[in-house]
C-alpha cells in the first residue's frame, strides 16, 4: 500500500488503516521518544499522547514534505510539553572549557550505551543536543521550542558536547580496566 493511500484512509478515520499506520511507524517514533524521555514508561506515555495528536491533526497534513518527519515533530513536541509540565525551572549549569579529543571508543559503543550516556545529561542539555545534532533543528527553532534565547541554545549545546566528551572518556577508561 502506498503511503499516500494510507494517509488518505487515516484522514477519513478508518480504524483498519490507523492500525496499519501505527504498526508501520511505532518503532521509529518510539525510538524518538526514547531519546527525549528519561524512562521507557515515560516514552510509552509520550508515544501514546503523540498518536492521539497525530490522528487528531492528520487531516491537516498536506503531502508536502516527509510524513515521517511530520509525525516525529509531533512526537518531539509531546516530549517537550511533558518535560515542561515536570520541570518548573530550567537551570543552566556553568560551563567548563573542553580540550580537543577523539576517543576510539565511538566505534565500540552500542546504541543502548550511547543512549544511556545521553540520559546522564541534564534534560535541557539532552534536548538541545538531540534537537540540534540528531533531529537537525536550527538554534532559532530550538529557542522557540524550549522558550530560551538562541545564544542560550548555542551555549547549552557547547556544554552538552563537553559533558558527553567527559562521559565518553570516563566510559573509555572504565573499559580499559
Amino acid at each position: 500500500m502506498r503511503q499516500q493511500e494510507l494517509i488518505k484512509y487515516c484522514q477519513k478515520g478508518d480504524p483498519k488503516y490507523q492500525r496499519i499506520l501505527v504498526d508501520t511507524y511505532a518503532g521509529i517514533l518510539m525510538a524518538t521518544c526514547l531519546r527525549y524521555c528519561k524512562s521507557e514508561d515515560d516514552a510509552k506515555d509520550c508515544l501514546q499522547e503523540a498518536w492521539i495528536k497525530i490522528f487528531k491533526a492528520i487531516h491537516t497534513y498536506e503531502n508536502t514534505g516527509s510524513f515521517k518527519a511530520w509525525m516525529q515533530k509531533i512526537v518531539i513536541n509531546c516530549a517537550l510539553v511533558n518535560y515542561r509540565k515536570r520541570a518548573s525551572i530550567i537551570r543552566i549549569e556553568s560551563s567548563n572549557k573542553s580540550k580537543h579529543f577523539e576517543p576510539k571508543i565511538y566505534a565500540e559503543m552500542s546504541a543502548r550505551e550511547i543512549l544511556d550516556l545521553l540520559h546522564r545529561l541534564s534534560d535541557i542539555k539532552r534536548f538541545v543536543f538531540l534537537l540540534f545534532v540528531v533531529d537537525g533543528y536550527r538554534h532559532s527553532e530550538i529557542a522557540e521550542m524550549l522558550e530560551i534565547s538562541e545564544s542560550t541554545s548555542r551555549s547549552i549545546l557547547t556544554r552538552a558536547r563537553s559533558k558527553l566528551k567527559k562521559l565518553i572518556t570516563c566510559y573509555d577508561k572504565a573499559l580499559e580496566l
